[in-house]
């Protein structure tokens, strides 16, 4: 489970690279990398849950480190109150990793699970498996 929340959360910090798009992509990278992250595992409801725990824990570094170099960076056009607004957002950004992993991996999961249900019934009815 590691090992799938490390890829969904390196694909949602890598949907926020490129540039224009990112503002759509972005949003759904943590989505989009916990479905990943939960197909690959074949996650149930409950490892859905760890898998998107441990995703928003990894995000914890990222936003931490730009936190950081926010406050300590001397941004003078930026008033106070906005750079210390900067660490509620990186709060909210770590949480709603974690919510939309775990949904992400949730609906991975269940597609994967569909998906071998599927392959084991066709193999019981002798008909072969697709071929990917």
């Amino acid at each position: 489970m590691l090992t799938s929340a490390l890829i969904g959360s390196v694909v949602a910090l890598c949907m926020w690279l490129p540039p224009i798009i990112h503002f759509v992509s972005g949003p759904l990278g943590p989505l989009v990398g916990g479905c990943v992250g939960g197909s690959r595992t074949r996650a149930t409801p409950c490892r859905a849950a760890v898998i998107g725990l441990i995703m928003g824990l990894f995000m914890v570094a990222p936003v931490a480190g730009l936190v950081l170099l926010g406050s300590m960076a001397d941004i003078s056009f930026l008033p106070q109150g906005i750079r210390s607004a900067l660490a509620y957002v990186g709060v909210v950004i770590v949480v709603y990793t974690g919510a939309m992993g775990t949904v992400g991996a949730a609906i991975g999961g269940r597609l994967a699970l569909q998906q071998a249900a599927k392959e084991g019934a066709d193999a019981v009815a002798g008909r072969s498996a697709p071929t990917r």
